[in-house]
């Protein structure tokens, strides 16, 4: 990945990486729409999904100040494939909040560090949550509350874990879309976790979520739908090895519009029931698969152009 040029060649690229980070504090003109709560949430919401939901990186300290965003994060993905999502995703909501439309809500260039040392990278989440007390935003990193360090206060200890390393349940939600009697899957990518494995489109649900507003949330970023949550069909929990367990929920999409955009996955397949069996589904998706496969004939969703 090319490095910023002000790091190209530079005998202190900390230094400057530093110098040149603290820019967007002295700056006393220009948007600062970070500063509204509303649109600070809605960057805290898409970095923490990235890295839980999309599993696109693993996140480990950020901040929204009010004219730029800092992350520090280990990507699974190129870092501007990264960028772009983050952007779209983040961009759409805030200019709707703003009621701007067709105007950029994001500067084109971003500024990327590759951290080299271990002594650097707790250096860095340092001075990242750092960086409201010293804009005098804030009396100390977890009083402000679109950081990690106040994320961390929120959240407390981490929870108590039995000896099987099982805490406490993470609840995923998924859809099953129905067309001409064929059923919506996707494949994982190759650079995911479980790599390749099929699935049904979902993911995560949101801090103060409801399984139906958290998959039409799922399905408008996985496949650039617009839809509507149907009766839950199943519901179980399931625990991959070492792992904490999930509470698995599986609803029906009992309409949706518009043209469905793989923006996600490998790829993705309409194929009938009886077939589903000869894919290699997530683990946890098996128990839903032998019920779904066993049900015989009637439609589960409609679609709408």
């Amino acid at each position: 990945m090319p490095k910023p040029a002000f790091l190209t060649n530079d005998p202190n690229p900390r230094e400057s990486f530093a110098r040149q980070d603290r820019n967007p504090d002295r700056i006393q003109s220009g948007p600062i729409w970070l500063k509204d709560p509303r649109i600070a949430d809605i960057i805290v919401s898409a970095l923490i999904h990235g890295d839980r939901v999309r599993a696109c990186y693993d996140l480990f300290s950020w901040v929204v100040m009010p004219n730029h965003v800092q992350a520090v994060l280990k990507p699974h993905q190129h870092l501007p494939e990264i960028m772009r999502w983050l952007k779209a995703a983040t961009a759409i909501r805030a200019n709707r909040l703003l009621r701007r439309s067709g105007a950029p809500f994001w500067q084109r260039e971003y500024y990327d560090h590759w951290v080299r040392s271990e002594k650097e990278f707790f250096s860095i989440v340092d001075y990242v949550e750092q960086n409201p007390v010293v804009a005098g935003l804030a009396a100390s990193p977890e009083d402000w509350p679109w950081s990690s360090a106040w994320e961390r206060r929120r959240q407390g200890p981490p929870a108590p874990q039995d000896k099987g390393g099982i805490g406490v349940v993470t609840t995923v939600v998924a859809g099953v879309l129905e067309r001409d009697g064929n059923i919506l899957i996707g494949r994982r990518r190759a650079d995911q976790p479980h790599p390749l494995k099929w699935e049904f489109p979902g993911g995560k649900l949101e801090a103060d979520e409801s399984p139906a507003a958290a998959l039409i949330r799922e399905l408008r970023e996985e496949l650039g739908i617009e839809s509507e949550a149907g009766p839950e069909i199943m519901r179980y929990e399931f625990a991959y090895p070492g792992k904490s367990p999930i509470l698995l929920i599986f609803l029906s999409v009992s309409a949706w519009h518009g043209n469905i955009e793989n923006r996600i996955f490998e790829t993705i397949l309409w194929e009938p029931r009886a077939a589903l069996s000869a894919y290699d589904f997530l683990e946890g998706d098996a128990r839903f698969l032998t019920a779904l496969s066993a049900q015989a004939g009637g439609s589960v969703v409609r679609a709408e152009d």
